[in-house]
């Protein structure tokens, strides 16, 4: 008959693989993250070769880009603080990914209204902001991915996620 000291002592065996596991998926959710940022740059040279040869924007292209570095931010954010057992997600927490992403969709809205010669916006939306450089519009879609992983959290002991 097994006594608790005997399932005392296999204890720690079980959380080093415990945390050896968790240490290897979160190296992976990094390791992912920054292949995704390199599809994503490559997916942005393909839109810029794009526009160069043909004077357009093409929103599949800039679709590619943008998902791609916002994946990025997703799989680095869960890298980040998962914890790796039962999980909820809190569905209030994407309220946060409006603020990088109404930005993106002005960048989109205003360069497409640019290339194509048909103006639907006006006024003070009517100017690229911060949409005329790369560096922002990589930023923002990686902080829209990241703030999609901040919406994960452990779900009570004892209580199914949602």
């Amino acid at each position: 008959m097994a006594t608790e000291a005997d399932h005392a002592a296999g204890a720690p065996a079980r959380d080093m693989r415990k945390t050896s596991a968790s240490f290897l998926a979160r190296l992976g959710l990094a390791l992912l993250a920054l292949w995704l940022l390199s599809v994503a740059e490559h997916r942005y040279e393909v839109f810029h070769q794009d526009y160069a040869a043909f004077f357009r924007f093409d929103f599949w292209l800039w679709a590619a880009w943008v998902g791609a570095a916002a994946l990025s931010g997703l799989a680095f954010g869960l890298a980040a603080w998962l914890p790796f057992g039962r999980l909820r997600y809190r569905w209030s927490r994407l309220a946060l990914v409006l603020v990088p992403l109404l930005p993106l969709i002005h960048y989109w809205a205003y360069w497409n209204a640019w290339f194509t010669g048909r103006s639907g916006i006006e006024g003070w939306l009517n100017r690229p902001y911060f949409g005329d450089a790369i560096g922002p519009v990589f930023a923002l879609a990686v902080l829209v991915g990241v703030a999609l992983a901040a919406g994960f959290r452990p779900a009570p002991a004892g209580q199914e996620p949602a």
